[in-house]
């Protein structure tokens, strides 16, 4: 609770009506949300402690980062994208980068499984655009596009920096193994970072402008918190979803 108390009282001066409806609906949930046990509906069962920190201005982690990409993978389906795009979590290209490294043994170990069983799947399949959230730079997120079809590399960094050597080697390797073409790198929309902590949120939010048209942030440090608490209203109503119908199984069986 402390995590937006201090929030709260820091923008205070900034805050609109919008803010103050999200402030209201936050605490709500936070009065009735239990703090213990794990947070269910997401590929990775975290515990509930890890929600705070869409409500402080720590920098998110691949855990927090892979919940937003569920978030997106939903919405996508919801659009009727399902058969064209696939997201993928933040270990994919990490694994790009190993395949990479050990490219000799790409074809026969079945340490590449991963990657390449989604190259082929990619180059032979309608799927034809992966989105995912990419690691670089110690610390720092910046959103990743691989578009099959027009055999074009879409890349936002909220810093305005350009994609990284080792990155571009890695990917440029990978889409050529799978399909013989050449892909063209290209930077897509993205809000730029005034901060030290907001690139986790406005990769997402460059994802979600790409694959569903949403208006990308304004990146004031209001737009930015009001968007935190946003996403955490929606993780908590994604887990209090699958907690009801986990209950209502369990009572109709």
């Amino acid at each position: 609770m402390h995590h937006l108390q201090g929030l709260n009282h820091q923008f205070t001066a900034k805050q609109t009506a919008e803010t103050e409806a999200l402030l209201d609906r936050v605490y709500d949930t936070l009065h009735s949300l239990p703090w213990a046990g794990t947070i269910h509906g997401f590929s990775v069962d975290l515990q509930m402690v890890y929600l705070s920190s869409y409500l402080s201005t720590r920098w998110l982690t691949d855990e927090h980062e892979g919940q937003m990409l569920g978030l997106l993978e939903h919405d996508i389906i919801m659009s009727g994208q399902r058969r064209s795009v696939i997201i993928e979590n933040t270990l994919f290209t990490e694994k790009l980068k190993a395949s990479y490294a050990a490219r000799d043994e790409y074809h026969t170990s079945s340490a590449y499984k991963w990657p390449k069983g989604r190259g082929e799947d990619m180059a032979g399949t309608g799927r034809n655009k992966l989105g995912t959230i990419a690691h670089t730079g110690g610390n720092h997120w910046i959103a990743l596009v691989i578009d099959f079809g027009a055999s074009i590399v879409y890349f936002g960094d909220s810093l305005g920096g350009p994609l990284s050597d080792e990155l571009w080697r890695c990917i440029d390797w990978w889409t050529h193994v799978h399909t013989d073409a050449r892909f063209m790198l290209q930077a897509m929309p993205i809000t730029k970072q005034t901060d030290g902590f907001s690139c986790g949120i406005l990769g997402w939010n460059a994802l979600c402008g790409f694959f569903l048209g949403w208006r990308l942030l304004s990146g004031t440090m209001r737009a930015v918190l009001d968007e935190r608490m946003k996403v955490f209203l929606r993780i908590v109503q994604w887990h209090n979803e699958r907690v009801s119908e986990l209950a209502y199984r369990l009572t109709d069986s």
